[in-house]
């Protein structure tokens, strides 16, 4: 995971079923442990940037699809 590269985020990792979305990777690692900074895209717009879990990151953008 490196900044600049789009990934699929859940908000609820593990409530499968749920809507996915792009994020794009601002950085890594330097809010805490596990952590990664993005702009998360909703309908058509990226939101302002956010720290979160990197386990709501599940893969790549446009991979297994």
């Amino acid at each position: 995971m490196r900044a600049g590269e789009s990934w699929a985020y859940r908000e609820r990792p593990n409530k499968l079923g749920t809507p996915v979305q792009r994020a794009e990777i601002v950085k890594t690692g330097t809010e805490g442990r596990g952590k990664a900074l993005v702009r998360i895209e909703v309908n058509g717009r990226m939101r302002p940037e956010q720290w979160v879990s990197r386990s709501r990151l599940l893969a790549p953008w446009g991979e297994g699809g």
